[in-house]
């Protein structure tokens, strides 16, 4: 591991040498230069800082600072954008997440994300036609080479976001002409687009080392990876122009096959590996803390989204923990809008070292603010976990300010705002291709190879260290093959981006919610039907947990304790998943409302939140997620896409239409 380069900064100032700023519509993006391009790209160092001016585009809200990296990413059964009760589409941001966007296009953040994107695949096609028109490139000079290979890699992932965005799109592979000629061009099926992008990635790929200087740039592992996440794109299902889901077609087998040789050939050679436990930390935990420490994790992450300290990333800020109170030991008060359910936090094995991680049932308060500390409890750092009252408050945990270094701290603590946390985003994680590779195989072969099998076995065995190969076997004999790698990729990735796009292209995005729904409700008690949910009552997947050598059925509590660290600061020993008496000890605290949330006076076995007002709240809270997939108001029912913004639809002077059931 070591500290992160400053070479980004490189990034923010490489447009502004070459002449490659904002452009007023989305393909008429012109890139003049003082330069000609054989100076330009005859010199490695020129093209170089060519090359950052495309990375530089991935440091903006609109991109993956904030935008791609967080809120574009939700309304899943696993991630949530929070929302005012009765409001899920009450700003654009949230109609946007809820699926309730601008039907006529003029979505603030999706016009936004689209240009930024645009923008970036301009800046990608003037470098790869001046990279392929030079001579170094002809002599195949290993620096130009590598540039190469790199924004073929950038722009296969920019175009990847937009038809993830908006479906079909127009396609452009090459600079704009003086003549615009090529400039308003009509839309692309998504299929062909794929396609090319993987035809593309298959040829060039082998271009880039399997380790750059800095995995803020783009590697082997990370081509070979986003080309077996198109294949998976590619042989799933599709939500068709006309508003209809389609089953994946009939050369599905063909696209898993690209797709599990290339995660094969990173597992092969790519020299990754999950990160290790330490003496204090599990492996999840230790990957998690050095990434939010601003250090790189090189035999785990293919390459991340490079961010610098106080100018971006919002990670740690919308995503991450809440802190309520602003303190020197961790900077100003967080937001923590992203949230996951309770469904989500009950459905990892009591054990699984992720749930602690990913998922925060707690947030942190003032000292002063929580009703908890009558035995003269005082905080160090002025802040202590408080377990929350609010089913719908369980938050996305993994970039969490406590975890940062105390450069950020000061920084934020001064500016008593919010300030960009410098975290990197990771785009892709040795895991994923872990993941991918089972599901590939699992597909393509018809059957569970050991191959398949024991990548599986890798990834939930990092998370469950206690877990051995018949404990595994016996796990695998209750499911599925398909399905036990659809819910791993859901515990391992959760709040990376991932989840709400798995579901699109496996088909279940309806199922999924429904689900979600359904078991959210029922754990605090609500049964029937809820709108257009029908609940069914809420069975554990993982029926028992080990508590001091004995087996103990697992519940949702309804007296929760717990007792602090020597900091007085973070919860230990907390009973979530089984019912206890308080233990003797004056450290010992129960929850300010006995259990997680709210309960009856029945003293059942599983958490039941008073009728009134807190009830009827979560139960309109459930309902509203994501509430656009079902009103065909907001396009057809339950569509992924969002319309193309208006202003691209001006620019095209008619070319362009919405499709997918929104109005043009």
């Amino acid at each position: 591991m070591k500290m992160k380069k400053i070479y980004i900064c490189a990034m923010m100032s490489a447009a502004s040498i070459f002449g490659l700023g904002s452009c007023s519509s989305f393909l008429e993006q012109s890139s003049p230069s003082v330069f000609t391009p054989d100076v330009t790209y005859g010199d490695v160092d020129m093209t170089y800082k060519v090359l950052m001016g495309v990375y530089s585009k991935f440091n903006e809200d609109a991109t993956y600072s904030q935008y791609l990296g967080i809120i574009l990413n939700c309304q899943s059964d696993s991630e949530i954008r929070s929302f005012s009760a009765g409001a899920p589409a009450s700003d654009d941001g949230r109609g946007v997440t809820n699926y309730m966007p601008a039907t006529d296009g003029s979505s603030s953040m999706v016009s936004k994300t689209a240009a930024a994107l645009y923008e970036a695949i301009e800046r990608a096609n003037v470098l790869i036609e001046g990279i392929e028109g030079a001579s170094l490139y002809a002599s195949k000079h290993s620096d130009i080479v590598t540039m190469h290979g790199e924004a073929i890699a950038l722009r296969a992932q920019c175009y990847r976001d937009l038809i993830r965005l908006l479906g079909d799109v127009p396609f452009k592979m090459e600079a704009t002409k003086t003549d615009l000629s090529n400039v308003y061009l009509p839309k692309t099926d998504r299929f062909d687009i794929m396609e090319k992008l993987i035809e593309q990635l298959l040829q060039y790929a082998g271009e880039l080392p399997w380790r750059q200087d800095t995995p803020e740039r783009i590697s082997q592992g990370y081509a070979r990876g986003l080309c077996a996440q198109l294949a998976l794109m590619r042989a799933g299902w599709n939500f068709s122009t006309a508003g209809e889901w389609e089953a994946p077609r009939a050369d599905a087998k063909d696209w898993y096959k690209i797709a599990m040789e290339q995660t094969k050939i990173v597992m092969d050679e790519g020299g990754y590996y999950l990160t290790e436990a330490t003496a204090q930390y599990s492996g999840f935990e230790n990957l998690w803390r050095t990434i939010c420490s601003r250090q790189y994790v090189t035999n785990e992450v293919l390459y991340e989204i490079g961010f610098i300290l106080s100018r971006s990333s919002e990670f740690g800020y919308t995503i991450g923990p809440r802190l309520r109170t602003t303190t020197t030991a961790y900077g100003y008060a967080t937001q923590g809008q992203i949230l996951t359910t309770i469904d989500m936090f009950y459905s990892y094995h009591p054990d699984d070292t992720r749930r602690p991680v990913s998922v925060y049932a707690t947030e942190f308060r003032d000292i002063s603010d929580t009703g908890d500390y009558t035995n003269g409890v005082t905080s160090k750092t002025g802040i202590s976990e408080y377990m929350i009252s609010n089913p719908s408050e369980f938050r996305v945990g993994k970039w969490n300010t406590m975890w940062m270094p105390s450069d950020f701290a000061s920084a934020s603590y001064a500016a008593n705002t919010k300030v960009g946390t410098g975290v990197n985003y990771p785009m892709m994680r040795y895991s994923d291709i872990l993941l991918m590779f089972a599901e590939a195989s699992f597909m393509y072969n018809e059957a569970v190879t050991d191959e398949a099998r024991n990548a599986l076995y890798t990834v939930r065995h990092r998370a469950i260290p206690t877990m051995n190969e018949a404990d595994f076997a016996a796990y695998l004999s209750t499911k599925e093959f398909l399905t036990a790698v659809k819910d791993e990729r859901r515990w391992e990735l959760l709040g990376e981006g991932s989840r709400k796009w798995d579901l699109v292209r496996w088909g279940d995005l309806e199922t999924a919610m429904k689900t979600m729904k359904s078991n959210c409700l029922a754990l605090v008690g609500v049964t029937g039907t809820v709108g257009n949910i029908t609940i069914t009552p809420y069975q554990f997947e993982f029926k028992t947990r080990r508590v001091n050598g004995e087996t103990v059925e697992r519940v949702v509590p309804k007296n929760v304790y717990y007792k602090y660290d020597d900091n007085n600061e973070m919860m230990l020993d907390v009973n979530y998943d089984y019912e206890r008496t308080k233990l003797p000890g004056a450290e010992y605290f129960q929850s300010a409302t006995g259990g997680l949330w709210f309960w009856d006076d029945q003293g059942e076995q599983r958490a039941v939140v008073k009728d009134g007002p807190d009830k009827k709240k979560f139960q309109n809270f459930v309902v509203d997620v994501a509430a656009g997939l079902e009103r065909t108001d907001y396009g057809a029912a339950y569509c992924p896409f969002y319309p193309i913004p208006s202003s691209m639809i001006r620019d095209y002077n008619g070319l362009l239409k919405q499709d997918y059931g929104f109005p043009n």
